[in-house]
Formats: structure tokens, sequence, C-alpha cells
């Protein structure tokens, strides 16, 4: 990714690129179909096997356990994507509220921006990308707001500065890691949520978009990545004694993923995820049935399909084509 060339930033010219359509259909071919797509692995945690035969049934497949604070009295579902659902609706309906009260240029009522820091720290716990949340400690993602933007004083700026930069159709990426604009898995988290088609990119979905880039040029003779697909990949956060480490990183035979080394590289990666998530989507691009057309609102299905690329990234194992 080149900062200087304005030319990668635009949105229908980026889309347009002959090989990026080559690799939405691809996409497309795998995400409308069901049972044409089969990956496992085990789960470090519970040792249980995960799998799916699609991409739809990754989605169906969804398993998320929200920690217990989130949790509802009384229910033994805490980590379907229902469960997981009732409280991103919740987190992000606080949000949006006290964001969209206030106008650019408006100053928020003490407690608007309460809220806004609040709810953003709490996407934070819920996404597990907080870091410490104590004084004192390391800074990650949750005290650095409540260093940066004490009771919220300045996140509404900050997040209409974001919007600008993430939402345009000729972003520029150079004022990322500016005017509070941040790019990460954390903040991706708290965007996701605030913004309309903005997808949660992770180093989990991260993996599972190199894994089809990747299948993309075996499919199709490419010795080389195009730079166009090289989303970045981000190692996934585990111990070092990890006997088995988890696998995020599809580079294979010579075609290099590039590795996230800054937050205007993940912002590339996202926004072009973004993209191409809401291309798929598109009202009247595709004909015939698609499992995810029981998914009413495009917005929701963009989130389910997130959702089973979450799922598959977890561990991109062996595939042939890796």
């Amino acid at each position: 990714m080149t900062t200087h060339n304005r030319n990668a930033f635009v949105k229908s010219e980026y889309l347009n690129k002959d090989k990026v359509k080559v690799f939405i259909d691809l996409l497309s071919s795998h995400i409308m179909t069901a049972n044409n797509f089969n990956h496992w692995y085990v789960d470090r945690k519970s040792k249980k096997t995960w799998a799916c035969n699609s991409v739809f049934n990754a989605y169906e497949n969804y398993r998320y356990p929200l920690i217990k604070k989130f949790r509802s009295n009384g229910s033994s579902d805490f980590e379907s994507f229902r469960a997981n659902s009732v409280v991103l609706s919740s987190l992000s309906g606080k949000l949006r509220s006290a964001y969209l009260n206030c106008k650019p240029g408006e100053k928020p009522t003490p407690k608007e921006a309460s809220i806004l820091l609040n709810q953003s720290q709490e996407i934070l716990l819920w996404g597990g990308v907080a870091g410490s949340t104590k004084s004192g400690k390391k800074e990650g993602n949750y005290l650095w707001l409540e260093t940066k933007y004490p009771n919220g004083t300045g996140l509404v700026t900050a997040y209409h500065n974001a919007e600008k930069v993430m939402l345009s159709d000729t972003p520029d990426l150079l004022t990322i890691g500016k005017n509070g604009i941040r790019s990460n898995a954390g903040f991706a988290k708290i965007y996701s949520l605030l913004f309309d088609n903005f997808i949660i990119y992770d180093s989990r979905v991260a993996a599972t978009l190199g894994l089809f880039a990747i299948k993309c040029c075996q499919e199709n003779g490419w010795d080389d990545i195009p730079e166009e697909l090289n989303f970045n990949w981000m190692p996934a956060k585990e111990s070092p004694k990890q006997s088995q480490a988890k696998r995020r990183n599809a580079s294979n035979q010579g075609r290099i993923l590039n590795k996230v080394n800054n937050e205007q590289q993940h912002a590339w990666a996202n926004i072009r995820a973004n993209w191409i998530f809401e291309t798929i989507f598109e009202e009247g691009r595709r004909s015939g049935s698609s499992p995810f057309d029981e998914i009413k609102k495009r917005q929701d299905k963009i989130r389910a399909l997130e959702s089973a690329f979450f799922m598959i990234g977890y561990d991109l194992g062996d595939h042939s084509y890796l």
C-alpha cells in the first residue's frame, strides 16, 4: 500500500479493477451457495471441534462466549450469534443515540459525552480488545480513550473525523492517527456499531479474506498476489507457550500477504473489506437464491458475513491451496 497513490483510494476505481472483480465473483460464488466450503479446527480453549460446510454454515455455527457482565440472567445461551446480537444491539443503540444527537461542530452535553465514552469502552470489553482497565497499567484501547477523552470530552469530534475518512469514497489515509482517528481491531468494533456498512476487521476476519485471496490466485494462475487483494494479516493473540499456534497468515508459495505494521495499513484493509462486503450484497447484483436471503436487511447480511469470516479465521488450518 502506497500512501502517495491517491488513485488507490477511489472506491469506484478500486471496485472496477479487473482482479478485484474476479475476486468478488469468486467470493460471491462461495457466499451465495450452500455446501461448497469445508473447514474445521479444534478450539484451543474448549478442545471441541468446530466445522462448517459453507460460508453461510459458518455464520450458523457462530460461537463467541460473552463475558459474565453481558450474559442474560437465567439464560444458558451466552455464545450464539443471537445472544451476541442482543448485546450489540443495545450497545449500538446507546452509542448511536448519543452520537447522532451531536451535529459536527456542536458541543455535546456532559451526559452525551459520558455515554459515548462508556459505550465505546463497553464495546471494547465485549470484544476482548480493551487492554488494561486500571490506570497505571500499560495503555490499551480502553485507557487510551479515558486518557485522551476524559469524561468523553472531545470524543464526538474524533468520531466525526473518523466517519469522514472511513466512510469516504476517496479516503485520505494520511489522516489516520491524527485528530483522534484510530484504526485497529478495537476501534473497528466501535466503528462497526456506530456506522453502517462497516465491518470488524480483526485478525480472524483478515485471515479469512487472505485465505480467499490466495484461493483466487491459485484458481486464476496468478503467481503473485495483486496489491489490491493483499489484505493485511494480523497474528493471533496467544501465549508463546502455545504448542499449536493458530494460523492467521494465508501466505503460500511466494504469494506473500503483508502483515499489519501501522494503523494506516489496518484502515486501508478495513475500508477495502467494507467496500467488498457491501458490493456482494448490492441489490440487483446477482440472480438466483442465496442462503443469506433469509436475512432481510443488507446491514444484517453484512454483519452475518463478517461473523462467518470471524469463525473461519480462527485457524486456517491446512487447506490444500495453502
